[in-house]
């Protein structure tokens, strides 16, 4: 960075021209010019130390690395010019009179009153102000969207000027002394960038495509988000015109406050047997070793799927390939997506093991990035507070740094393992989405369970992989059970629709183990061969009048029990705790209480998970929804199952006898999957999967499957079209209908393919979202709107607490705003209402539910960590009647919601 004193500045009419003044600091202020010359040292410093090769690569095909820097540091210097105008200097100086003063001595009457003061925020009348002076519209566009939101398509920011004269010039007009005081003031701006930048004139800078200027704009956001933090960049106070500020020194002294953890470097070029059993403990299997191989001899690695048997070791595979894929490409980073937050807590510790081992000469970030991330015991053990204190930290391992904790600030960490709503946002139309770019375009891209996901969730996917393609980003697909024609959807999104020709082998290929993959435009495939004996499952078709027989014959081991619906799995519990009283039954299901269920997913864990002994598993019954089939690495000796799609059944069957290793009681020796049998699948199991895919299941359904072999041929012949002479033909019409409508649903909030765009990124973000994690989080994934509120208890004497059980009663004063501490506490009771209470009732629901909180909580509105919070209100026995429904929340089973008339 350039030594820079504010004395440059002195007399000029830059020098108090207003970017920040304080609200909560009394006579406090920053200038224009400082803001951005801290915003300036900022982007170098983040190019110099956090910008890994991988990415460098991939923009400076488009632009060199060395102008990459010189245009940062430009449009940091100038993404703020669209606050040196009249209409936004006079918002500011009517709360200051102080600073009013100081420039109308420079001869610049501010205006008090404009006719349009909205029409021209201050990023969009920075783009103007840069259009008019003949800036390339692509650098342009990033400056007009660099709080989040690009311009739309029917914006005319290169019009601005001339629809709202007296933002821009004052109230007299450009041909003013006024007005030409302003165009020269930025003239003058412009002129000092330009030459500190190393440009001639502005005409020179570089065009720049669509990947560029949206990765262009996350760091330019990032940068911003940094400079603006008081902590980091104090303000001045009002009599102060910031003649002391040095640079570099105000912006090195921030930097090493900051101290972000280092950027991950990956020296693996190989990986020998005994590198991988010194990562993961043991020597690669088959599918572990083809991995590897493939990886080593590509030369343009692109997307890996990788479709192998459930608890074969696809997680190592993925973190070995991560390794080798981000020293071949130059990634610096790894992001690690599932498809829930129980499957994210389940395999955080053996993913902290690996990236443990890559930080034991360096500091590395980690970010657990999902709503419970705060309940995780192994992540909070490295949470070190502060960012203003990680100093005191050692200088090597794993930390969780303050700075990435914000929710769009998590994908910048260097590893992050999380739900795959946090790529699927990267698809999303909504504010900041350019941040989720510059995070992932930085690092290797693994998603578990990729058959996990519907048409709706798909298409995020495929829009996601699009981008990530077009950057070059690798990509580890990983699915025990998917089907051929999500394999092609996938490749073509990734490839965006270019080399992939029409039935070629790859596409329709049937062999399993199956490891396909791209090394540029190039489609491979190979097959692995399967080193293990085969594992026989016995299927048996039983009703629930059946099943005690067998649950006797199973006490000495241990039962998983998977419905699909909360309301099943609730009675379920329920009906065993009668009948099975000298047995151990745990419910789980996603209509808990965060803390509550964080605390059931550690418990089964320890009962079921690789380490559990017999005698905790002895008598044990863990019933459960969807929860249960996905990425946990548990183990039932019995499986007991509703039907459900072929390929998810298969996910069921692989948390059976999944520890090949474990003694089982002798009754249990053999593996035996229990479809419970009906006539008719029940309403909620319809709805969820619909009645074609459920009858094909049926009807394909064997009496042995042989694990891995059958895997395949089962799931292919599942999801294979069939012909109009079919006795299910009418069913698969409707179940293509209902995917084409979800399809179209997913569409409403769906960021443009690259190609869709023209020279910038106007329109990236028309029709977007809004704000809010939950709110986006939901709408990646199907289904009506949910409404999440905080669990309170409200005893009979008025008092409030947060609902425990058999402890001691922790209070929240209602009569005052609560602290930090107790805003926390709360926010650990969320939990998710029950369908019946959304959908066409979300607006009663939230009706009463906001009317609620302002009657009993009403100064709670003034805690900022509580800002838009709902909060359900329960009696000392745990019960409240809302909208016509009673609910009752126990720790055994959960919420319960019933009909008063019921």
């Amino acid at each position: 960075m350039k030594a820079v004193c504010g004395k440059e500045f002195e007399h000029q009419l830059v020098q108090v021209m207003i970017a920040k003044l304080s609200r909560e600091q009394e006579k406090a202020w920053l200038p224009v010019w400082a803001h951005l010359i801290d915003v300036a040292g900022i982007i170098e410093k983040i190019l110099d130390h956090l910008i890994p090769n991988g990415l460098y690569t991939q923009i400076s095909q488009r632009i060199h690395q060395t102008e990459l820097k010189q245009l940062c540091i430009f449009l940091a210097l100038t993404h703020d010019i669209g606050k040196l105008t009249p209409v936004f200097q006079s918002k500011l100086a009517t709360l200051s009179p102080e600073l009013r003063i100081n420039i109308e001595k420079r001869d610049i009457q501010l205006p008090i009153t404009f006719l349009e003061p909205e029409k021209t925020p201050h990023a969009m009348a920075g783009e103007a102000i840069l259009l008019h002076f003949g800036c390339p519209v692509g650098i342009a566009a990033i400056v007009g969207s660099h709080h989040g939101k690009p311009q739309g398509i029917g914006d005319d920011p290169e019009d601005l000027m001339l629809y709202y004269e007296d933002n821009f010039f004052g109230q007299y007009g450009p041909d003013d002394p006024t007005g030409e005081r302003w165009e020269k003031l930025w003239q003058e701006w412009l002129q000092f960038s330009l030459i500190y930048c190393g440009y001639d004139r502005i005409e020179t800078l570089p065009e720049l495509d669509i990947p560029t200027q949206l990765l262009v704009s996350g760091l330019l956001i990032m940068a911003d988000w940094i400079a603006s933090n008081t902590e980091y960049f104090p303000l001045l106070e009002i009599g102060q015109l910031g003649e002391g500020l040095q640079y570099p020194n105000r912006v090195e002294t921030a930097w090493k406050q900051l101290n972000l953890p280092d950027l991950w470097i990956s020296n693996t070029k190989v990986i020998e047997e005994q590198d991988f059993r010194d990562r993961f403990g043991f020597v690669p299997n088959c599918v572990q070793q083809s991995m590897i191989q493939c990886i080593q001899g590509s030369v343009h690695p692109g997307i890996f799927i990788l479709e192998a048997q459930m608890g074969v070791g696809k997680t190592e595979a993925a973190l070995a390939a991560a390794e080798l894929l981000a020293s071949k490409t130059g990634c610096g980073g790894l992001f690690f997506g599932l498809p829930t937050q129980a499957t994210a807590n389940g395999i955080f510790k053996r993913l902290e093991e690996w990236a443990r081992k890559q930080s034991e000469q360096v500091q590395h970030g980690i970010r657990l990035a999902h709503g419970m991330a705060e309940l995780n015991e192994n992540y909070q053990t490295l949470f070190h507070g502060h960012a203003a204190q990680n100093e005191d930290s050692g200088s090597e391992g794993l930390i969780v740094h303050s700075w990435f904790e914000g929710r769009k600030q998590a994908l910048l960490c260097d590893f992050v393992i999380g739900t795959v709503d946090q790529l699927l946002m990267a698809a999303l139309k909504q504010k900041h989405v350019m941040l989720r770019h510059l995070g992932l375009a930085g690092k290797v891209v693994v998603i578990d369970e990729c058959h996990a996901y519907d048409a709706y969730m798909n298409c995020y996917l495929e829009r996601a992989l699009n981008w990530l393609g077009e950057y070059g980003i690798p990509v580890v697909l990983l699915s025990a059970t998917l089907p051929s024609e999500k394999r092609v959807r996938l490749i073509q999104a990734y490839l965006n629709h270019n080399s992939v020709t029409e039935q070629a082998q790859w596409q329709s290929s049937m062999a399993y183990p199956l490891l396909t993959w791209t090394d540029g435009a190039d489609v491979r495939q190979c097959a692995i061969e399967i080193q293990a004996s085969p594992v026989k499952i016995k299927l048996l078709k039983k009703t629930m009048q059946e099943l005690p027989q067998y649950l006797e014959a199973a006490k000495e081991g241990c039962i998983g029990m998977i419905v699909n619906t909360v309301q099943q799995a609730q009675q379920l519990a329920k009906e065993l705790s009668e009948t099975q009283k000298d047995r151990k039954i745990l419910l789980i299901h996603a209509r808990m209480m965060m803390t509550h269920r964080a605390e059931r997913e550690s418990e089964i864990l320890t009962y079921v998970g690789k380490n559990s002994t017999a005698d905790q598993r002895k008598g044990l019954i863990i019933v459960g929804t969807q929860i249960l089939e996905q990425s946990l690495d548990i183990d039932f000796d019995l499986l007991v199952t509703q039907l459900c799609p072929m390929d998810l059944l298969l996910q069921r069957m692989g948390r059976l006898h999944r520890h090949k290793d474990r003694i089982r009681p002798k009754e249990l020796t053999q593996p035996m999957c229990i479809v419970l049998d009906s006539d008719m699948p029940d309403e909620g199991t319809k709805h969820i999967y619909g009645s074609w895919l459920l009858q094909r299941t049926e009807s394909l359904l064997p009496e042995v499957v042989e694990l891995p072999n059958d895997i395949s041929h089962l799931v292919q012949s599942t999801y294979q079209d069939i012909t109009e002479e079919n006795g299910q033909w009418n069913l698969w019409q409707e179940f293509q209908m209902a995917q084409k409508i979800k399809k179209q649903k997913a569409s409403q909030f769906l960021i443009p393919e690259i190609k869709a765009l023209d020279d910038t990124i106007h329109g990236l973000l028309d029709d977007n979202l809004g704000e809010g994690e939950w709110v986006a989080q939901a709408s990646v994934r199907d289904g009506d709107p949910r409404i999440e509120v905080l669990i309170v208890q409200l005893h009979g004497d008025g008092i409030l607490s947060l609902l425990t059980w058999g402890k001691e009663k922790k209070e929240i004063p209602r009569d005052r705003v609560p602290s930090y501490q107790e805003c926390n506490q709360l926010l650990r009771q969320r939990l998710q209402l029950p369908a019946s209470l959304c959908g066409r009732n979300i607006h009663q629901t939230t009706f009463e539910l906001e009317r609620m909180r302002e009657r009993i909580v009403p100064e709670w509105r003034y805690a900022g960590r509580l800002n838009g919070e709902l909060f359900l209100f329960l009696n000392e026995q745990g019960e409240t009647n809302l909208c016509g429904y009673c609910l009752t929340y126990s720790k055994e089973l959960g919420l319960l919601c019933e009909r008063k008339e019921h």
